[in-house]
């Protein structure tokens, strides 16, 4: 698509911000159990064989522990720290 397909006088800049912060909340809920086991990892002290096993074990570890709803923990402070970058503050 080219800048001449785009009617940017059109735009609707109210929709345009309502969608992009909509997908990218969607986005960063679903890679934000990828997130809290890499920083669990990165704090575990022990070495694993591989990090597919480890990360594997990582998040088992904390679905035992807490459940399911530990995998987002954390995830609202997230969320709203990264509004900002968002434009949406």
């Amino acid at each position: 698509m080219l800048d001449e397909d785009v009617d940017w006088a059109t735009l609707d800049l109210g929709k345009f911000a309502l969608y992009g912060t909509t997908l990218t909340l969607a986005i960063d809920a679903l890679l934000y159990p990828l997130e809290l086991v890499k920083t669990r990892l990165q704090v575990e002290a022990t070495s694993r064989v591989t990090l597919v096993r480890a990360a594997t074990q990582t998040a088992a570890a904390v679905v035992r522990a807490e459940g399911a709803r530990g995998l987002y923990r954390g995830f609202g402070l997230y969320a709203v720290g990264g509004l900002p970058s968002q434009g949406c503050v």
